[in-house]
């Protein structure tokens, strides 16, 4: 019927009426209905691509399409989206020759989708204060809700976006959906489909110009300025956040092992006992640091958890399947609803026939590789030795060591890729189970591949020289390639396609070349549509995101061209490995926190500059803690109490102290000093409170005043109502 109706109405005007009410509705709402939708921020790339692009005012999430999308698939996707009860403008991109969606939508919507979402808001005082799970139906109890742009972020209406498009389902019992020349299974969430089927090109959150503006003044350039984590939690979400609040914790608490390391590196090789005190002195500490570190930061993360909202945050026992689960469709006993089930069996043969095999070829691997570069350092040290080679000062021989360093990063990048693929074919149902297990493969492989040369360089050669010029190498590589590599330049390179993609639609457009005609008479044609729909709806929009007839590129569009945010997963791995190396081994190299330090100070801004400046905004993700990364620091941690102590062994101390005591009364004593840093261990966690007192008393203050405001409320409604009798009464 609509069809019919688009095709029909060849000239309809494109700009409808504004928006009208019922007065229930206006008593219902209030003011609540004032749309104002945020600008979109500028581009992350340069000034010369911001000349040529126009800023949209009407879009939160863009949806594109690849080129040469049929209009049957599109035409279906949007009249999902429409049904769902979401605003959509159609745009036509010039840059890629196809078309986005651009998605909104009312402040009512938006106010149902917080309630889906559990998103907890402030109450106002005279109710009580604190903050509580936002319910559509008490909405007049809570701080802000008169003003939309107060009450809820540009991300917070993100992701509720991006929920209610997960939330669209194929349902055969109602039609059948065929889209891309491909059908759609039963009860598959059509935008996951779409995007594993390359039907969907992206679908993406919009930066917001002036918030982004303000994060790059007060947090990518203001390198001596504590980070502005409140701002970051507003605009990026609750989970980024956690991870630059933990990164800046780690950074502080480094501090002071810089200043001893350094304190001692610059006191040692004058005495073979006083070195030995100093190195168990720094030993110690290294213990004593990790330890505390680990159970401070639990009370911190419970902090920035109780601030934004997600402390005492439920874990949801009905999962529903990730997109990517595959399995054959059952029913589910618990929703009675038909799902995807894979055999515990399969999985089960796949780790152990598969999974299991490839990490002892990992080992295998490492080990040859290891040794090859042994011998490539002995080789360069005949080689200098016999005049072969120059010295330059020492630095030939330092060759293989910063060689193996940077082989070993790569390596890192391989075997991360094949722990993806080993842990997708493993085909867990849950997103979590996915990525826990997905942690702890990474992190196996990268241990093996990382530390296995320092530990057989420690306690197989007892080569303590070597050991620190490794450790040297090591940090130096990071140092000088890292946060280039990682943020310079996909940088430049992201930057110069950009240029080259938009120069090539700018050419096109200025040459006397004929327009795509198919593509602008589909763009019309989607966009009568759904005036058509809205207008049968009653659901009337007071102006269109940017002038359709506008030969300017618009912000979402070249948004669209920046690399997707791959998430915090690769960020911890690096830290929480640096971590490790801190740990294992800082007694031997006094200089590790200072250069981890150092690294870190640098690491800080080069992630906050990628955020700003590299990569798509991502959608804003809540969570309580840092999740399965805690157990890896925590285990480390525990391991480096074991490993410290076998560095007393290889570097003699005990015996250069003590020289009366024989080899195993040295090796009883060491083992004591274990347990001790063990028992401290475990002592310590116990004893600390895994919530800060401060926000016990405060929740119970907050508990308190809301049963008192309740109670009050109750007495008031019961006065109100008895007043209402008697006056009927006379």
């Amino acid at each position: 019927m609509l069809e019919n109706q688009v095709d029909e109405e060849e000239n309809w005007n494109l700009h409808t009426k504004k928006m009208k009410f019922s007065k229930e509705e206006f008593k219902a709402m209030g003011s609540l209905f004032k749309k104002r939708f945020t600008n979109i921020s500028k581009t992350v790339v340069t000034n010369r691509i911001w000349l040529k692009s126009a800023k949209s005012s009407s879009c939160h999430v863009l949806i594109s399409f690849p080129p040469n999308s049929s209009y049957e698939t599109i035409h279906t996707l949007l009249d999902k989206i429409l049904k769902a009860g979401l605003i959509v403008f159609i745009k036509e991109h010039k840059i890629s020759n196809s078309i986005g969606f651009y998605i909104t939508a009312s402040y009512e919507r938006f106010l149902q989708g917080a309630e889906e979402l559990e998103l907890k808001k402030l109450i106002k005082q005279k109710y009580g204060g604190g903050i509580k799970e936002f319910i559509f139906a008490e909405q007049e109890f809570y701080e802000n809700i008169e003003n939309e742009d107060l009450f809820l972020t540009t991300q917070e209406k993100q992701s509720i976006i991006y929920e209610i498009l997960c939330q669209i389902k194929c349902d055969h019992s109602v039609e059948e959906l065929i889209l891309g020349k491909k059908k759609v299974p039963n009860g598959r969430k059509l935008i996951f489909w779409c995007q594993k089927h390359k039907i969907i090109h992206h679908i993406m959150p919009i930066h917001d110009q002036e918030e982004l503006k303000d994060l790059r003044k007060n947090w990518v350039i203001s390198f001596l300025k504590n980070q502005p984590l409140d701002k970051i939690c507003k605009y990026f979400g609750i989970k980024l956040s956690l991870y630059f609040a933990w990164l800046g914790f780690y950074t502080k608490s480094l501090l002071i092992p810089a200043v001893l390391g350094l304190a001692m590196w610059l006191t040692t090789g004058q005495d073979e006992k006083i070195d030995s005190i100093l190195f168990l002195i720094l030993c110690s500490f290294n213990l004593i640091w990790s330890i505390c570190f680990n159970d401070l930061w639990n009370q911190k993360c419970a902090e920035f958890s109780y601030k934004w909202g997600t402390l005492d945050m439920k874990d949801d026992l009905l999962q529903e399947p990730r997109p990517m689960f595959k399995g054959e469709y059952k029913l589910n006993k618990v929703n009675n609803k038909f799902e995807p089930h894979y055999s515990d069996f399969k999985r089960a043969l796949f780790r152990y026939l598969v999974t299991l095999p490839s990490l002892v070829a990992v080992i295998i691997m490492t080990v040859v590789i290891m040794l090859k570069f042994f011998e490539l350092q002995s080789l360069f040290e005949y080689a200098t030795s016999n005049g072969i080679f120059p010295e330059l000062f020492g630095l030939t021989n330092f060759i293989p060591k910063m060689v193996y360093a940077n082989v070993i990063s790569f390596l890192n990048s391989v075997y991360k890729k094949m722990c993806h693929w080993l842990n997708d074919k493993e085909n867990y149902r849950e997103q979590t189970t996915h990525e826990n297990h997905l942690i702890i493969k990474i992190v196996i492989f990268q241990f093996i591949n990382s530390y296995l040369s320092l530990f057989y360089i420690a306690f197989y050669l007892h080569d303590i020289a070597l050991l620190k010029e490794q450790l040297y190498a090591i940090f130096i590589s990071r140092q000088l390639t890292g946060n280039f590599k990682e943020a310079i330049v996909p940088y430049v390179m992201e930057s110069l396609k950009q240029i080259k993609k938009i120069d090539k639609a700018n050419k096109k457009h200025d040459s006397e070349k004929p327009i795509n005609t198919e593509l602008t008479n589909m763009v019309d044609k989607l966009k009568r549509y759904v005036i058509i729909y809205n207008e049968q709806n009653e659901i009337e929009i007071n102006s269109y995101p940017c002038d359709e007839d506008s030969i300017e590129l618009n912000q979402p569009e070249i948004e669209s061209l920046m690399p997707k945010y791959p998430d915090t997963f690769g960020d911890y791995l690096e830290m929480v490995m640096q971590y490790g190396l801190m740990v294992f081994f800082a007694p031997a190299f006094p200089l590790a926190a200072l250069f981890t330090l150092v690294n870190n100070f640098v690491e800080i801004r080069s992630d906050a500059f990628k955020m700003c400046f590299l990569y798509q905004r991502p959608f804003g993700e809540r969570v309580a803690n840092i999740g399965r990364w805690q157990d890896v620091l925590e285990a480390f941690s525990t391991l480096g109490i074991i490993v410290n102590c076998g560095l007393l062994v290889t570097f003699g101390v005990v015996q250069k102290l003590f020289p009366s005591l024989s080899f195993y009364e040295s090796f009883a004593l060491i083992v004591l000093i274990e347990h001790i840093f063990l028992c401290f261990n475990k002592i310590l966690s116990y004893s600390l409170p895994k919530l800060p007192k401060w926000i016990i008393v405060a929740k119970s203050k907050l508990e308190y005043r809301r049963r008192e405001a309740l109670r009050k409320f109750e007495m008031d409604e019961m006065h109100t109502l008895k007043r209402s009798n008697s006056q009927e009464k006379f």
